[in-house]
């Protein structure tokens, strides 16, 4: 993994709020700071659940300043999840400025785009940073983006360095990497802590988790157990960690993931609506079945 600049247990943090709806910047550097005290590999900022809820300026000062907290300690990336074309470039060019390692490209959401359009938006923002790029294919856009375009976007752009794929699909997968020339980089990392074991045997290089918020000695485990030849230690985990995800998620969208935070003594502040927290109901059950898994 020596020539990868993404590689193993990536951790993508959730933008913590307070009372009032405002970011808590103290409490997302305090997130930070648990992922490097606990040596996960890089930290990804803007999923595309804060894309959805945060301000460009606010995830612009988001990326700001997790790059201080980490201090070049490991790779920071930056993600772009915006329609307009101005917008994006004005947020990759502010992730330039910041310090940012790389910056990832979600495709445009809401609304369905014709391919050689999407295409057009890629490329139009890829030949426009001397940042590394990776190509996040995210589902919830309404734009998957097929395996041929994923190949195009790689073989006519020398900056893009990789694949942030959260395309629950193993048809998908395994039709990106059969279509990637084997002589060229390429960094392919699991979007989902569901698709970890499978994204490595097809090829891939890592994870960037949700899970490895507050568990990342699990996420950690399982990344190693692969990269030494342990594959039955490996896919045994990959079912350990999709019970914790599936626990995590009986509460809506992050709230479980919230909820989780406060279990382990690493707060993570309030959704911002329209996202809602956690009922008591839902943080019981979160609470009983990690007690069970003995998680916390």
């Amino acid at each position: 993994m020596n020539d990868y600049l993404f590689y193993g247990a990536m951790t993508e943090p959730i933008a913590p709020m307070d009372k009032e709806g405002n970011i808590d910047y103290e409490l997302l550097k305090a997130q930070v700071q648990f992922q490097l005290d606990h040596k996960i590999h890089a930290i990804f900022v803007s999923g595309l659940t804060e894309c959805m809820v945060t301000s460009v300026d606010e995830q612009i000062e988001m990326l700001r300043e997790t790059v201080k907290t980490v201090n070049g300690q490991v790779p920071v990336m930056g993600n772009i999840c915006l329609n307009r074309p101005e917008d994006a470039l004005s947020a990759i060019k502010a992730f330039e400025e910041a310090g940012a390692d790389a910056v990832s490209i979600a495709q445009p959401h809401t609304f369905t785009y014709e391919e050689d359009a999407i295409y057009e938006y890629y490329t139009n923002l890829i030949r426009r940073t001397k940042l590394p790029v990776y190509v996040y294919n995210a589902p919830q856009t309404n734009n998957i983006l097929s395996p041929r375009l994923v190949k195009r976007l790689v073989e006519e752009n020398e900056n893009v360095r990789g694949y942030k794929n959260s395309v629950q699909d193993i048809l998908h997968l395994q039709s990106v990497m059969e279509l990637i020339p084997k002589e060229r980089h390429f960094e392919c990392i699991a979007g989902s802590d569901s698709t970890i074991f499978a994204t490595l045997a097809l090829g891939g290089c890592g994870i960037i988790s949700w899970v490895s918020i507050m568990f990342p000695e699990l996420i950690e485990e399982l990344c190693d157990a692969y990269f030494k030849g342990d594959i039955e230690g490996a896919r045994s985990l990959q079912f350990r960690v999709q019970k914790v995800r599936t626990i995590l998620k009986h509460a809506p969208m992050d709230s479980g993931y919230r909820y989780a935070g406060e279990l382990i003594g690493l707060p993570m502040g309030y959704p911002r609506q329209p996202m809602s927290q956690a009922t008591e109901e839902q943080k019981n059950y979160i609470r009983e079945e990690l007690t069970k898994m003995g998680m916390i």
